[in-house]
């Protein structure tokens, strides 16, 4: 398992495809961030913090 505090961000318009993404990051130990958009993506940049 990897260090569960390293965070990656998922930016996808299709459903399917980000939650395939975070179920296999999540099992392999890292806190998966997702948005929909480039605007969901600016969001969620600026409420979590850098690793």
């Amino acid at each position: 398992m990897t260090n569960p505090t390293i965070r990656i961000l998922i930016v996808d318009d299709e459903v399917s495809i980000r939650k395939m993404l975070r179920v296999g990051l999540s099992a392999e130990g890292y806190k998966v961030v997702e948005a929909m958009n480039a605007r969901g993506r600016w969001r969620a940049s600026r409420q979590t913090s850098p690793t």
